[in-house]
């Protein structure tokens, strides 16, 4: 299984271009998706990974759970996580990833692993209505 423990690393699998930081990186799903691989086998990502999945339709393995959507999804992700897939579509939404250095200094890091929905050995994954969607991509608060 391919590990991925930098950014720079992990882009050039996924077919992206390099991050502007070498601890961050974020993108719009609807230019970087139609470069990424179709599919991929197991893949360890030690990073943390926040995406919204915008008009997603497909099957990903994510923590202990193959999920199928047509709708959106919201996955957060913490360094260890094993993800793989399998014919994606195209899909628009948006990602953040970083490196956990990013973080090391704040008081943050300590408590990170207190929210949950970054560890996806839980069994469940955000599914969004279309109102939640809109909630998150454009309405000001």
């Amino acid at each position: 299984m391919k590990t991925f423990s930098d950014l720079a690393g992990y882009n050039k699998y996924l077919n992206l271009t390099a991050p502007l930081h070498p601890l961050m990186d974020s993108r719009v799903c609807r230019q970087a998706i139609p470069n990424f691989p179709k599919t991929s086998k197991e893949i360890q990502v030690n990073l943390f990974k926040i995406s919204l999945k915008k008009n997603f339709t497909g099957d990903i393995n994510y923590g202990n759970n193959k999920y199928y959507t047509e709708n959106g999804l919201m996955l957060f992700s913490e360094p260890g996580q094993v993800v793989s897939w399998d014919s994606l579509t195209f899909w628009d939404g948006y990602a953040f990833v970083f490196h956990p250095d990013l973080i090391k200094q704040n008081p943050v890091a300590a408590k990170i692993h207190q929210y949950k929905y970054f560890s996806y050995e839980i069994n469940d994954a955000l599914f969004m209505t279309a109102e939640e969607e809109e909630t998150v991509t454009t309405r000001k608060l």
